[in-house]
């Protein structure tokens, strides 16, 4: 039986803190108790930069705001990823990885769910407090149901 390197042993490593940072992003989502500044240093980079239809977040505060107004708008969410693929370079990596959202309405709006399925990409950097990610996008494959935005667009 081969042996594993230490070099072989820490891409192992970093391969699972990068999916676990995605799991801990999603999760945090879902529980929607503290999405703030702090929340967000603990996933991304000062100058992260997010795309996700048709919005675009740049650093810290922008991120932690755009995520509590969104997540404000769901009674709640339950997101689910899978696939999940890295590609290390250093202290640069490239995650891929398939997520499925649902998002519940609050009761006074229609009753369906708003389910979406993306493609997460990610790059993360290894900083002094861990890996973090630096930009994230979101792409959507399809979707099934409204989203509080588009329900708020047709009202307007």
């Amino acid at each position: 039986m081969d042996q594993i390197t230490e070099l072989e042993l820490q891409g192992l490593l970093d391969r699972d803190r990068i999916v676990a940072l995605m799991n801990h992003y999603f999760a945090a989502i879902d529980d929607a108790s503290r999405l703030d500044a702090e929340w967000a240093r603990s996933i991304f980079s000062e100058d992260v930069h997010v795309e996700h239809r048709g919005f675009t977040l740049e650093g810290i505060e922008d991120l932690a705001v755009g995520n509590r107004l969104v997540r404000d708008g769901w009674d709640r969410t339950f997101h689910i990823s899978t696939n999940a693929q890295v590609e290390l370079a250093g202290d640069q990596a490239h995650l891929r990885a398939q997520l499925l959202a649902i998002h519940v309405h609050p009761e006074s709006t229609p009753p369906e769910p708003y389910i979406i399925a993306n493609v997460f990409e990610a790059d993360a950097l290894r900083t002094f407090d861990g890996w973090r990610f630096q930009t994230l996008n979101l792409r959507p494959v399809w979707s099934s149901g409204q989203s509080h935005f588009d329900i708020d667009a047709s009202e307007q």
